[in-house]
């Protein structure tokens, strides 16, 4: 058996046992880490890790189920495997598909800065009085700060 035939075939396998124990680190120190703990979301801090986990565990239990179990299972844990990777593509914040929702709602967040700017007066900083921007911006900004609890 070559090993170098072996690593190929066997490559997604190697790189899942190499995943699980980084990303079980990672998630580790989002717990742990204080600085951490008080900026994270779960959504968006700590899932992707998780699913980032169960898509190598789901993984690997393909090729176990095809090794020791001679199929055993193989078309359940394939199904399972295929939705959470779908799953993990789509949801993933910033990934490739969050794009074709992400970039029209810059481009939206512009414009609805632009035509406030030009029918409305910008709010001024209250320590050194230049210019912020429009009430409705910083508004909208408090809103969502007091949502995060920030």
């Amino acid at each position: 058996l070559n090993i170098v035939g072996w690593l190929m075939f066997h490559g997604l396998d190697v790189a899942a046992v190499l995943v699980i124990p980084g990303a079980c680190y990672f998630l580790w120190r989002r717990m742990k880490d204080r600085g951490a703990i008080t900026g994270q979301r779960f959504a968006y801090d700590l899932l992707p890790l998780i699913c980032l986990i169960v898509i190598s565990v789901t993984g690997l239990l393909l090729t176990f189920s095809s090794i020791f179990l001679h199929g055993g299972g193989y078309e359940f844990l394939a199904i399972l495997h295929m939705v959470s990777v779908v799953f993990t593509l789509i949801y993933i914040p910033f990934g490739k598909f969050f794009h074709i929702v992400q970039r029209p709602a810059a481009v939206g967040m512009q414009l609805f800065k632009y035509t406030a700017r030009r029918d409305e007066q910008l709010f001024a900083c209250k320590r050194c009085g230049e210019p912020i921007d429009t009430t409705p911006y910083v508004e909208n900004l408090r809103g969502t700060m007091q949502d995060l609890g920030l």
